[in-house]
């Protein structure tokens, strides 16, 4: 009976660390692609990129365009009209993010799942601006790429 409690926490050990081991890699992983936001806001970024990502992902478009950038001299009635008819975006993992001088912005490319009204799955390569206005991380909205990208890595 002692050999097989023993047993079970040799087992039990091994996999946590490889656990730990594997969530260690994700956070390198994913900390590559935010490298270029300036580290004393990457807390807020990073905060404010998945509630743009989630509110995208539920179709809250009311409360996407109360954190949206540039609103392109649309009403907030008018961009909730618009898009509610665009694919869902069922995920989004980022690739990378740069800065970008001319627009004083980081752009965010990676790859995104989206669904169209028929109920078809596709992955795309898309892109989101984030702008960093009187201390807070505002975002335009998440678009696919249109053209060569397949240095993203999205496959079909």
């Amino acid at each position: 009976m002692k050999r097989y409690w023993i047993l079970m926490i040799v087992l039990i050990t091994a996999l946590a660390g490889s656990c730990l081991q594997s969530q260690s890699s994700a956070v390198k992983t994913e900390a590559k692609w935010y490298g270029s936001v300036p580290e004393t806001e990457r807390q807020a970024f990073l905060s404010r990129f998945e509630q743009a990502i989630i509110l995208r992902k539920d179709g809250a478009w009311s409360d996407l365009y109360d954190r949206r950038y540039n609103h392109d001299n649309e009403t907030k009635q008018e961009y909730v009209a618009t898009r509610s008819q665009w694919h869902t975006l069922i995920w989004f993992h980022p690739k990378r993010a740069f800065y970008y001088p001319p627009e004083d912005s980081w752009v965010i490319k990676g790859c995104a799942r989206y669904r169209d009204p028929a109920g078809k799955e596709y992955l795309a390569p898309s892109v989101m601006h984030a702008y960093l206005v009187s201390q807070q991380w505002l975002f335009n909205d998440l678009s696919v790429i249109v053209g060569k990208s397949s240095d993203l890595g999205c496959g079909k």
